[in-house]
């Protein structure tokens, strides 16, 4: 093929390749939405798989809850129907009588029994009576309430017995946790990806711009069909790099897409973060002290505030175990009758209240084994807090120092790119004039190429450090704090009076971070 021709054909390829897949030319009603922030929530709000975890998560929740509800039920009304004959026969001058009371008795109310072993019930209702022909009767009201006055030895069988349930539950939560955890990672991952494909794409157009204005600038007058020869087989193969990169982008915005869970997502709707700016994502990380970013990464880390929320069930078990030797029950009950009415109305209203004591001598050996299950448990949670603790603060040193290196040397990348730029213009200047070969100036530019790939693949792998970063530090539930109000839910999972708040909530507000 005749030289000069295959020359036009590469160009007209190169002046069309930019539109197939343009990024400036965006849609007047577009709106650009996913950037490695906003790419969080929008994996939380839309990937099914988040979805799936979360409902798999609240329904261990609510079978913990059933458990619970089943141990200590609220009974709203309680109806008790009672009919009872009294009958006395005697020898009266020899002639027997019999003196016969019929009694019915009929009450509703309401009966509720607390976890820890209270129990309340009250109710009213109305008697009557019937005797010797006359009939009376009359309302009353009536209660009892059982409390706990050292120990509550029912309490803490009661949390064993749903030990099992918390277990579930506890393990649904971090199930869904590190679903979270892997979602957001696997979508911020991918987002830079795509942003590897642009960048790359972008250098081999611009590789083909420069070395087109050489075939046809104004500058050169005459140009030897050798160089120009050169000069488009150089061209072929940044050709082939834009177009292998274009594919590449076009398949990592389906995978983004895919990972976010969105019906579709076009490339004009993805906001890319500025490589080489001054204020770019992730300079905080390498700004910020490092203990201090460990201990904002412990204070968020909600694997952590999950196992203390349980260790503190198990301390919980420990304390009842040692105070369960003997259950003391103290018992108030009363009832007030009103006036009797009815044939024989002589008595007024009245009423009675009492008070009891039930004591019982618990079994020694049934307490040593809740002792020791307690006592495991909290060995348990202690070193599983311990383990999170030291591999949070592990990872985050590592990653934050390879995150500084790999910085530094896009750095170093950078001023060579700079000074391989300033080479190739002088060389292009110098071939304008016929001081300088073709073939010095190709390799020129691209050396200058093989430096742009070079900055762009370090910036990737920062950027790969500091997704890891984001996930380490606990950021993905600092974005989502809104959306994890549910986190709430874990209050019923405590038992302990002095633990009413989430320790979830209250210890972490899951404060923004300014990105």
């Amino acid at each position: 093929m005749n030289m000069r021709i295959l020359g036009s054909l590469v160009i007209a390829i190169a002046a069309v390749l930019p539109l197939s897949g343009s990024t400036e030319e965006l849609i007047e009603d577009s709106r650009a939405f996913a950037d490695p922030v906003s790419v969080v929530r929008l994996t939380y709000e839309n990937n099914l798989r988040i979805a799936a975890a979360r409902y798999e998560m609240e329904a261990a929740q609510y079978q913990f809850e059933r458990f619970e509800r089943r141990l200590s039920q609220f009974v709203p009304m309680k109806v008790d129907s009672t009919v009872q004959r009294e009958s006395e026969s005697s020898l009266n001058n020899g002639k027997r009588e019999e003196d016969r009371i019929d009694q019915n008795e009929t009450s509703i109310g309401f009966e509720k029994e607390f976890f820890d072993g209270k129990k309340i019930e009250a109710g009213v209702g109305a008697q009557a009576f019937s005797e010797g022909g006359a009939e009376f009767g009359n309302p009353f009201f009536q209660g009892e309430l059982e409390m706990p006055l050292f120990s509550s030895f029912t309490r803490l069988e009661r949390i064993t017995e749903r030990s099992f349930e918390e277990s579930e539950m506890l393990e649904a939560w971090l199930d869904f946790i590190d679903r979270v955890n892997e979602s957001a990672n696997e979508s911020q991952e991918v987002y830079f990806v795509l942003q590897r494909s642009k960048n790359r794409r972008e250098i081999a157009l611009e590789a083909m711009d420069d070395l087109r204005s050489l075939i046809y600038g104004d500058e050169m007058v005459e140009r030897s069909s050798r160089d120009i020869a050169q000069i488009e087989g150089l061209i072929l193969e940044y050709q082939s790099d834009a177009v292998q990169n274009q594919g590449l982008l076009e398949s990592d915005l389906i995978e983004l897409h895919d990972r976010l869970g969105l019906e579709s997502l076009r490339l004009d709707q993805v906001e890319f973060v500025d490589y080489y700016g001054e204020y770019y994502y992730g300079r905080e990380y390498l700004e910020k002290n490092l203990d201090s970013l460990i201990q904002e990464a412990l204070a968020s880390d909600i694997e952590i505030q999950i196992r203390e929320i349980a260790l503190r069930n198990a301390e919980l078990k420990k304390r009842l175990a040692k105070q369960g030797k003997w259950d003391i029950i103290g018992k108030l009950f009363g009832r007030y009758d009103f006036d009797r009415q009815g044939d024989a109305p002589s008595r007024k209203r009245e009423f009675f209240v009492g008070t009891g004591v039930s004591i019982r001598r618990n079994d020694p050996k049934l307490l040593l084994l809740s002792l020791k299950q307690a006592d495991a448990e909290i060995r348990r949670f202690d070193a599983e807090i311990m383990f999170r603790k030291r591999q949070v603060g592990n990872l985050i040193t590592r990653l934050v120092s390879e995150a500084r290196n790999l910085r530094e040397l896009s750095g170093e990348h950078a001023a060579s790119r700079l000074a391989r730029r300033a080479v190739f213009e002088q060389k292009r200047l110098d071939y304008m004039e016929g001081e300088e070969s073709i073939e010095n100036l190709l390799d020129a530019r691209d050396d200058l190429y093989s430096t742009d790939r070079n900055l762009i693949e370090t910036l990737d792998d920062f950027y790969s450090v500091i997704v890891n970063l984001d996930g380490a530090s606990g950021f993905y539930f600092r974005e989502l704090a809104a959306q994890l109000k549910s986190l709430n839910m874990v209050e019923s999972y405590i038992s302990d009076d002095q633990m009413k708040e989430s320790p979830v909530m209250k210890r972490s507000t899951f404060t923004q971070s300014n990105r």
